[in-house]
């Protein structure tokens, strides 16, 4: 039962010395990652990460600002599609009005003039 004990608790011990090295490993894995990742977020369209072996997790947050990128973009275009329909709207209104100004005063030469 002593050498048993003594198995059960060495167990864990070498557990957390194995864990060890892993969580450096992903802390120096996150010192490289994280400020190639800030900086690629902030390039136009990720440029800067396509060369990458990113963690997943960094991959991961990358793929959705990719996509968040991509959704403002298309709202973007959205809205400007939108405004150029009403910009074309507002240009036919002005064109239709100032062909009735001139109508009006071609109109306006041909009256009789009052003195």
């Amino acid at each position: 039962e002593a050498s048993a004990s003594s198995e059960t608790t060495a167990l864990p011990a070498d557990e957390a010395a194995a864990e060890e090295p892993a969580k450096e490993e992903a802390a120096e894995a996150t010192e490289v990652e994280l400020p190639a990742l800030a900086f690629g977020l902030h390039s136009p369209n990720c440029e800067a990460l396509s060369g990458l072996e990113l963690s997943p997790f960094a991959a991961a947050v990358a793929e959705l600002y990719e996509g968040e990128q991509r959704s403002a973009g298309d709202a973007a275009e959205e809205d400007a599609s939108a405004r150029g329909g009403e910009l074309a709207e507002a240009a036919s209104r002005l064109a239709a009005t100032l062909e009735g100004a001139d109508a009006g005063r071609a109109e306006a030469r041909r009256l009789p003039k009052w003195r």
